[in-house]
């Protein structure tokens, strides 16, 4: 169960991405369990639409890891996405839609996996395992990070920045 202190560090890392990476306005996070948790392990999820601007839902029983820094990163650049017009929401699938590797290689799922690793390393100096993915799923969020960072972030030299 995630502790006041630590709901504490969530508001600072969601501020941090929000106005220091993404520059999108930040959205309110609400310790909630939510019907759309369908996924066993789906703890974060983002409701992006209707007559708000997105809303993130933490499950309050979540235990405190580091990944959660990339969990948070990786809904917050939904939001962005889901406003981008290099995204078209209405092809992205559901998980119960796809077989796992499928929509793990959705574009939106790779570009928030990579963004969210990115947060991750710059945040707490670690990276997550990707335990799960395929090495296809991998190589794939490997490349949209490098992109990532070269297109965003300025950083040309990356394989010795991140790898």
């Amino acid at each position: 169960m995630l502790r006041e202190n630590e709901k504490k560090a969530i508001a600072l890392v969601v501020k941090a991405v929000c106005e220091e990476m993404l520059h999108i306005e930040i959205p309110p996070v609400i310790y909630k369990r939510i019907p759309e948790m369908t996924a066993p392990n789906q703890q974060i999820l983002t409701t992006v639409g209707g007559n708000s601007y997105a809303t993130i839902f933490i499950d309050p029983a979540l235990e405190w890891t580091n990944i959660i820094v990339c969990a948070v990163a990786h809904e917050l650049r939904h939001i962005k996405q889901y406003y981008d017009v290099n995204f078209d929401a209405r092809k992205y699938k559901q998980p119960h839609e796809l077989t796992f590797e499928e929509y793990n290689l959705q574009p939106e799922e790779i570009d928030a996996n990579a963004f969210g690793e990115i947060a991750m390393l710059m945040l707490t100096d670690s990276k997550p395992r990707w335990n799960g993915m395929t090495e296809k799923i991998k190589a794939a969020i490997g490349d949209r990070k490098r992109e990532i960072l070269k297109t965003e972030f300025g950083i040309n030299n990356v394989e010795n920045n991140v790898e």
